[in-house]
């Protein structure tokens, strides 16, 4: 195409309710990838298995996959029986999960949970050799009172809690403390 100021290699005019863009499965037609765009712009995207919950979307993306917009959520339906982000990281020298933030007066990351009889928060470690579980550094040298570590229980009511737990499997050796504190 030539001779305009804009050029489109397809461009569809579709009323809105409808699919605009439909590819189907040869082997089974209620198996399909479509696209429809209405109002404002909003789009769905929607992967269909007719007989199955397979119908899976793949990226293969020969670059950085970088969305742009006014925030990313991933929704997850109550009985599919995986994770609603998984992140399977192979790089042995690499982060899996790095947060990039310019937070200054709001948290950087924030857990709000249901649980009621299990754990919100667990991390396993089970291949440690030398490396530690947990590490929270700060290299801040602001002299203004602060506190790097609060455990809260906000309910008076809840008088059964026990704050902190240290378990201990291992007998330790001499200059081995279950809890050691240090000053420099």
């Amino acid at each position: 195409a030539g001779g305009g100021d804009i050029n489109y290699g397809i461009q569809l005019d579709v009323e809105d309710g409808g699919v605009d863009l439909r590819i189907e499965s040869s082997a089974d037609n209620g198996d399909y990838f479509q696209i429809q765009t209405t109002t404002h712009g909003a789009t769905t995207i929607t992967t269909q298995d007719d007989d199955a919950t397979a119908a899976h979307l793949t990226f293969n993306v020969d670059g950085l996959a970088k969305f742009n917009g006014f925030g990313f959520e991933i929704e997850n339906a109550s009985a599919t029986g995986v994770p609603a982000l998984l992140i399977d990281n192979d790089d042995v020298d690499e982060h899996a999960l790095l947060i990039d933030a310019a937070n200054t007066t709001v948290q950087v990351a924030q857990i709000k949970a249901s649980n009621t009889t299990s754990n919100v928060l667990e991390v396993t470690g089970s291949s440690l050799t030398t490396g530690g579980l947990l590490h929270l550094q700060s290299d801040s040298s602001n002299t203004g009172n602060r506190t790097l570590l609060t455990v809260h229980n906000d309910n008076t009511a809840a008088v059964g809690v026990q704050m902190v737990h240290l378990l201990n499997d291992a007998i330790g050796g001499d200059g081995d403390p279950i809890l050691l504190v240090e000053s420099s």
